[in-house]
Parts: structure tokens; C-alpha cells; sequence
């Protein structure tokens, strides 16, 4: 497990493959370096949104589940820490299908996590219907 999460830190696999994907399908899409919570806050803001996170939808490898079994509370580390070398991206409805598809032919999983949602600033991670709470949303450089 320490190994698996070692090696994903060390050796990162960005989503390069995706490109062509997301140019085609998503209306925003950034990389995730400092926090999922955080840059999605920071796509939103830019954007004009807000957004709703299923914390139980963000797909975690099995060690990083083991992680949580045994720490609850890893929770707020594994969605607000940083470099993580993945996308995030808002892709339309209408265009979730073709999205999917072609993440898939590019060999790159891709999961609907949320909704965007009017309003600006900070997405929302919920558990279930409960809204959490981080004492920070974002990896910070300073």
C-alpha cells in the first residue's frame, strides 16, 4: 500500500492522452497540482460557477481506500492536498457520453464527480447530503 502511494507520488502519470478529449467535450478543464477542492475552486471562480462534489464519486486507488479505512479523516488530505498530476474538467450533459468514450479509447479513466452549480467560489463537497468542512481547501506554495 505505502509502496503503491509512493510511486504514484514520485512517478506521476498526467493525462496528456486526454487533451484531445476535453478539447472537444469540456467547457473548462485545469490540472489538479494543488488539491482537487482547490483548483476546481479556482476553475469555478474563473468561470463563474460554483460546483457540488460527491465525495463518494472521486475514484481513489485501493490503497488510498485502505488509507481511509484506517484514517477517516484522511478524507480532507486526499481532496485538498497536492500533486495529484489529474484533470478535472466541467463537461456539459449533453456531452458527458462522447466525453466518456473517448477517455476510454485514450486508455485514461475518467469519472463524473459533481454538477456545477450557480453561484461562484468554492465547491461544495458533500457526503451524501452533508456538506464538509476543511480547515483548508488547497495545497498552499507560501
Amino acid at each position: 500500500m505505502r509502496r503503491h502511494l509512493l510511486a504514484r507520488y514520485l512517478v506521476p502519470n498526467p493525462r496528456n492522452a486526454l487533451a484531445e478529449a476535453l478539447r472537444r467535450n469540456a467547457s473548462a478543464a485545469m490540472d489538479v497540482s494543488d488539491g482537487l477542492v482547490g483548483d476546481l475552486g479556482k476553475l469555478c471562480r474563473a468561470s463563474g460557477v460554483g460546483a457540488e462534489v460527491d465525495v463518494a464519486r472521486v475514484p481513489l486507488s485501493k490503497a488510498a481506500l485502505a488509507v481511509l479505512v484506517a484514517d477517516p479523516k484522511a478524507t480532507e488530505t486526499m481532496l485538498t492536498g497536492g500533486d495529484d498530476f489529474e484533470v478535472v474538467a466541467t463537461v456539459p450533459p449533453r456531452k458527458l457520453k462522447s466525453f466518456l468514450a473517448a477517455a476510454r479509447r485514450a486508455g485514461v479513466p475518467a469519472t463524473g464527480i459533481g454538477r456545477v452549480t450557480a453561484g461562484t467560489g468554492a465547491p461544495v463537497p458533500r457526503a451524501g447530503r452533508r456538506p464538509l468542512r476543511f480547515a483548508r481547501t488547497s495545497f498552499s506554495h507560501f
